[in-house]
């Protein structure tokens, strides 16, 4: 069985109100690995697009990326009519890969796999 949501199940989960994410990798910045990942919630005014980038505190035990020590107070935070618009602009501002979309709860997990 895939992790990865298909568009169906990816709009039912935001639907009951679950997060769906998607691990975007490590990048570096002044020496320090970073973690990015991006969760889209749904809200009274549509779909919210988040971009956290977080300190790379995890091992193969410790996967946990939201415990993660955050770089910045508050993640980049876009507001979307739609679910296609917050999409696509994850697609084209994030490179975020519309086949990748998981439940936040395995975030964990593709953290574990990626690393």
């Amino acid at each position: 069985m895939s992790r990865y949501l298909t568009p169906y199940f990816l709009e039912q989960s935001l639907k009951r109100g679950k997060s769906v994410a998607q691990f975007l990798g490590l990048s570096n910045h002044e020496g320090e690995k970073i973690v990015r990942f991006l969760l889209i919630d749904q809200d009274e005014q549509g779909f919210l697009l988040s971009l956290y980038e977080s300190y790379d505190e995890g091992s193969e035990e410790f996967c946990d990326v939201a415990a993660f020590t955050t770089r910045h107070d508050e993640p980049v935070e876009q507001h979307f009519s739609t679910l296609d618009a917050a999409l696509e602009f994850a697609a084209s501002e994030y490179q975020a890969d519309s086949e990748r979309w998981i439940s936040e709860s395995v975030l964990g997990d593709e953290y574990r796999d990626n690393v």
